[in-house]
């Protein structure tokens, strides 16, 4: 199917239908949207612009994300997760060895929140 059939096929018509006035109009007004914000965006000035928002709304989203002061194991809610799959809620902690920071030859007892199932 070619390009132009698809877009003259954009509403309800099936390929061997004729569309109907509406569809015809809604592909035309895409394929307008589509070509007015290529020309939008081709323009320095509107690019610029577009990057300083992109830009500003990233750095406040982490601003925002770094205030809330969560645990290693929480959510965006505050409610724990297990630590093996970070899928399911945590009904548990469990108690796990790791190599301590201070000493490579000794080990420290972590708590890890476990969800009972993997």
């Amino acid at each position: 199917m070619a390009s132009s059939e698809v877009a003259r096929n954009a509403g309800k018509a099936k390929p061997g239908e004729m569309p109907s006035r509406e569809d015809e109009l809604l592909a035309a007004r895409r394929i307008y949207n589509r070509t007015y914000m290529r020309r939008w965006r081709a323009k320095p000035s509107h690019a610029a612009r577009e990057q300083l928002n992109r830009r500003r709304s990233y750095h406040d989203r982490k601003l925002r994300t770094a205030r809330i002061p969560r645990d290693r194991y929480q959510n965006c809610h505050g409610e724990l997760f297990c630590a093996f799959c970070r899928r399911r809620p945590s009904v548990m902690q469990v108690t796990r060895l790791t190599s301590s920071a201070v000493d490579a030859s000794r080990y420290v007892e972590i708590r890890m929140p476990y969800c009972g199932e993997c």
